[in-house]
């Protein structure tokens, strides 16, 4: 038996982080927060990256299912040069793929539930890469216990009640105008 000590562990894989808010709300502004911008990546699922124009940051755009695992790829080879990667934002990405499914299958329910397949097992993929890493999403209502609450807003029930758990932290951005 292999006795670690936790603090060691927590450093060594980095903060695994989910923020969801509103449009606007500087979700992907806070990429650029980020002790050193250098190291750090975006992997941008969005055509939004505007608020980062005054700011030298990596990128890579994110059109398919197959750019985002090409990108995972890529990363678990080369994820020495990044303390940061940023996915911005894992709903759009949901939606792609979900997209994908739906022109795969003519059975509605299996491409959501191959959606959801195919998302959880990317989202653990990045998740568990040894850097820190954070993921954007949509803010929506989701029912919880019968009730209706904000949280992090994804197609389908499935992903959209179990995502939480991948993180180590989950956090709402909320923009006071």
């Amino acid at each position: 038996m292999n006795i670690q000590k936790t603090n060691q562990a927590a450093q060594s894989q980095g903060l695994k982080l989910l923020v969801y808010g509103q449009a606007g709300a500087g979700k992907t502004r806070l990429c650029a927060t980020v002790p050193d911008r250098s190291r750090a990546i975006i992997l941008s699922a969005e055509a939004g990256l505007l608020s980062l124009r005054d700011y030298e940051l990596d990128y890579v755009a994110i059109n398919s299912l197959t750019d985002l695992q090409q990108a995972y790829l890529w990363l678990r080879e080369n994820v020495d040069r990044y303390d940061w990667v940023c996915i911005d934002s894992a709903s759009e990405i949901a939606e792609v793929c979900l997209s994908e499914e739906k022109k795969a299958s003519s059975d509605g329910r299996r491409a959501y539930g191959e959606m959801a397949d195919k998302m959880f097992g990317a989202f653990r993929a990045f998740r568990d890469l040894p850097c820190n890493v954070y993921f954007s999403a949509k803010m929506g209502r989701v029912e919880d216990d019968g009730r209706q609450v904000y949280g992090p807003s994804f197609p389908g029930k499935q992903l959209e009640q179990g995502i939480s758990y991948l993180f180590d932290e989950v956090m709402v951005l909320h923009a006071v105008r």
